[in-house]
């Protein structure tokens, strides 16, 4: 039991950790990817993993061109700029009710506008880990 659980746990933890770390590829890449994830598929014995890998492997070659791929990781990349540019103006916001809740020394205000503010700044953080992520894929994707 442990064997056949095992079996099937390995292939899908490669496939979610190689989609995890996808991000934009160059077409050659992906097709790797996929062929390294259908040799896994293989081993294990997975058929319905192998099938759709191969689909997958059979619409990539297909449809997947580096200009979609540089437009793609553009798009994130324009996307994660927004991201941080909306985070920063939540940010800004929090700092306002602190400095308001101060302003009326209501030392509850001010406890949840810390809390607030911090977790504005967790998720900047997070956000512009994310831009530099896009940013390094667009530019491994031009250069």
């Amino acid at each position: 039991m442990k064997q056949r659980f095992l079996s099937a746990l390995v292939p899908c933890a490669l496939l979610a950790a190689s989609n995890a770390m996808a991000g934009p590829q160059s077409c050659a890449a992906r097709i790797d990817a996929i062929q390294g994830q259908i040799e896994v598929a293989r081993q294990h014995g997975n058929t319905h993993q192998l099938i759709g890998l191969q689909t997958a492997l059979a619409q990539t070659r297909a449809h997947c061109t580096e200009a979609g791929q540089e437009a793609r990781a553009e798009h994130e990349a324009r996307r994660a700029r927004e991201d941080v540019r909306d985070a920063r103006q939540d940010v800004r916001e929090a700092e306002q009710k602190l400095r308001e809740a101060q302003a009326r020394r209501d030392p509850e205000k001010i406890i949840k506008a810390q809390e607030e503010l911090g977790e504005k700044q967790f998720k900047l953080r997070g956000k512009m880990e994310d831009l530099g992520q896009a940013q390094a894929g667009l530019a491994a994707l031009k250069g």
